[in-house]
């Protein structure tokens, strides 16, 4: 009798074992003040949030920003721009927000690797991928930064990663995921 009460016993810690272990479901963000919303994946932690922005880190490394910005520009000039000034615009304004994102993460001698129009929930944007060195994570990090704009609103959107590029492959399918699952209120 005792070995079978040992089995069951076993079973059932191997069952609980496995319902913590299983996945949780991605959970949805919403942003107010930003006027947005994001679903990030369940392994991700929310570690900050203030008037502009949502930072969350999985593990050790901080993962993304996801936030909105009021434009410095007057809406009457951007109104006047046309389709290929904005489109360098948003160029421009994402090459400052890579520059200005590795600085602050203390990533050094980047590169870009990838630049491109981008549309995100049907937003004029840009998004701009680079490889550069963190000193802090001791690690070469892949940067991805993707900025929309939003004219009615003269709200500029951004979201920015920084993965180790050994993890890159396994992560990516969890930043697309959050890219993808951008709304604006």
């Amino acid at each position: 009798m005792k070995p079978i009460i040992v089995i069951i016993f076993a079973a059932s810690l191997l069952m609980l074992a496995g319902c913590d272990s299983a996945p949780s479901e991605p959970k949805e963000y919403t942003h107010t003040l930003g006027g947005f919303k994001v679903t990030a994946p369940a392994h991700w932690k929310l570690i900050s949030e203030d008037h502009e922005l949502y930072e969350f880190r999985r593990g050790n490394y901080k993962l993304i920003e996801v936030g909105s910005f009021d434009l410095d520009i007057p809406k009457g000039d951007l109104d006047m721009l046309t389709p290929d000034e904005l489109s360098n615009t948003l160029e421009d304004e994402s090459l400052r927000g890579l520059k200005n994102y590795c600085e602050g993460a203390k990533i050094t001698g980047y590169r870009i690797t990838e630049r491109m129009p981008y549309k995100w929930d049907n937003m004029p944007g840009f998004r701009i991928k680079a490889v550069g060195y963190s000193d802090a994570a001791s690690a070469t990090m892949v940067i991805d930064v993707v900025m929309g704009l939003e004219k009615s609103q003269m709200r500029l959107y951004l979201f920015a990663s920084q993965v180790a590029e050994s993890d890159y492959e396994e992560t990516s399918a969890d930043l697309e995921m959050t890219i993808a699952s951008f709304q604006l209120l």
